[in-house]
């Protein structure tokens, strides 16, 4: 027997966005579960997601360019039979259809997204501004550097690990991404990388040589 689950807001929004454009509340026929989500669902489901309250730092770009992403990408990579597999608790299909959701539509718009919050985030924080040994602009520069390589070297690990965890990851895709143990871990060596690499050298200036008394001080004939 399959159970409903209580949906996170971010997947609510995605099933009531596709599940409306059926006029019927029975299950969906074996050709209606074939179709793709449709445009137009798929532009209800951007609107709903700017709504949704995550992640907490969010910068307003960064949500933006996730919702877009993800939002074009629904309509790519699932079909109407995968979101209503989503509304059963823990059933093998509902498994299936929320790794395809977290690999297939969010994890892709991940990477863009959480960079443009980084950078961000650094450019209009306030605590840089407290380390007058550190140059601000240097230290954005090598963080947004560094954490571009993460994502491209990391991407599929942090995905991975975050499949252990799928409704935590399907509710709040960007929060979950930058709490996981191992993006934390990488964050944490850069900042310390990049403190280093925008430390602001202070040139150590030679003392004067102190003259041996003055010339005026001097006998005449001396």
């Amino acid at each position: 027997m399959k159970h409903y689950i209580k949906t996170a807001p971010l997947m609510f929004a995605l099933l009531m966005c596709v599940m409306a454009g059926f006029s019927h509340a029975q299950s969906l026929t074996r050709n209606e579960r074939l179709l793709p989500v449709t445009d137009q669902q798929a532009n209800e489901f951007y609107k709903e997601c700017l709504q949704q309250k995550y992640p907490e730092n969010d910068t307003g770009t960064s949500k933006d360019m996730f919702c877009a992403c993800s939002s074009a990408r629904l309509s790519e990579q699932l079909t109407r039979g995968d979101v209503e597999d989503l509304k059963f608790n823990e059933s093998r299909e509902a498994i299936a259809a929320k790794q395809k959701l977290l690999e297939y539509v969010y994890t892709p718009c991940i990477s863009t997204s959480v960079e443009t919050l980084i950078a961000e985030e650094c450019e209009q924080s306030v605590y840089l501004d407290e380390y007058s040994f550190i140059n601000k602009k240097k230290f954005c520069a090598c963080q947004n550097r560094r954490m571009g390589m993460v994502f491209t070297g990391s991407l599929g690990t942090i995905t991975q690990s975050n499949k252990e965890n799928l409704d935590k990851a399907l509710a709040d895709p960007i929060s979950a991404f930058m709490t996981n143990e191992y993006y934390v871990k990488k964050s944490k060596k850069i900042t310390e990388i990049c403190m280093d690499v925008a430390k602001i050298k202070v040139e150590k200036k030679e003392p004067l040589t102190k003259y041996p008394g003055s010339l005026l001080a001097r006998p005449s004939g001396q």
